[in-house]
């Protein structure tokens, strides 16, 4: 009762965007499982053959969000674009949005059954017929990151996890306070997924990049149990050796299942 909470410069300039973990592992964590069970109903199995069809349509609908999304920017910054034109487009998007929302959590448990087979069959994590921890992700908008550094140095002073949606005026405007009123150098970035649990992916890749990330922070999950992880926040050093670790391997394991899953690579 007598401590204080003392943010720094990082924490206390991010403080409206900060992104809420607690919120997404109660969010997920419970779901992801529930539909685990219910996948093992016999009534609601699928077929190895509806799986990977489901997981064809998921990423061809992704292939149309973008497209509509690039013309629903066209229409917005062409000033003779009519207002049905807009409409039309907007619900266009909603629809393949929806069809693809429903072929989501289906198209996870593929996923992580099939990274599941690869690093079982090198002896990765496996207990007798058991993968520890499981292959656990959701697709979906991982947070931004914003990375603070002194100005006389490259050095990587704060990290904080922001809202996925904070806007580009937004992280600019959080950039230039830090420098004016901190002294530090910030930058917002984009990062390729999260190692919650279950791990925050993000659903705009395409299919071999997907499985690349999905197998990165499975790894993550991995070495925690293991000295190397444990050891990740130490040093920069650390967090460098564990990054390229997962790096190098998550590529290898994801290409092996796009190859079994008929990809070229």
């Amino acid at each position: 009762g007598r401590d204080s909470y003392i943010l720094n410069p990082a924490q206390r300039a991010a403080t409206p965007y900060t992104y809420d973990l607690v919120a997404w592992e109660a969010t997920n964590f419970l779901s992801k499982w529930v539909h685990k069970l219910g996948d093992a109903l016999p009534w609601n199995r699928l077929s190895d053959d509806d799986r990977l069809r489901q997981v064809d349509e998921y990423f061809a609908f992704g292939d149309e969000v973008a497209d509509v999304q690039t013309g629903l920017a066209r229409a917005a910054a062409n000033g003779e674009s009519s207002a049905s034109e807009v409409v039309h487009l907007e619900n266009e998007l909603d629809r393949i949005g929806s069809r693809r929302e429903g072929l989501r959590k289906d198209v996870e448990e593929t996923i992580e059954s099939m990274i599941s087979s690869v690093v079982s069959e090198d002896g990765l994590g496996s207990f007798g017929e058991l993968l520890f921890p499981p292959v656990d992700i959701r697709l979906s908008s991982p947070p931004k990151l914003l990375v603070t550094s002194q100005r006389d140095r490259i050095d990587r002073t704060h990290d904080v996890l922001l809202e996925p949606d904070i806007s580009l005026q937004e992280r600019e405007e959080l950039e230039t306070d830090l420098l004016r009123d901190s002294n530090l150098s910030a930058l917002v970035v984009r990062i390729g997924g999260v190692a919650t649990y279950p791990a925050s992916l993000p659903n705009d890749r395409p299919l071999q990049s997907t499985l690349q990330t999905a197998a990165h922070e499975w790894l993550h999950h991995y070495f925690f149990f293991k000295p190397l992880g444990q050891h990740m926040f130490t040093s920069d050093e650390m967090q460098t050796l564990n990054e390229t670790a997962a790096e190098i391997a998550g590529r290898e394991i994801g290409d092996r299942v796009f190859q079994k899953l008929g990809g070229d690579v």
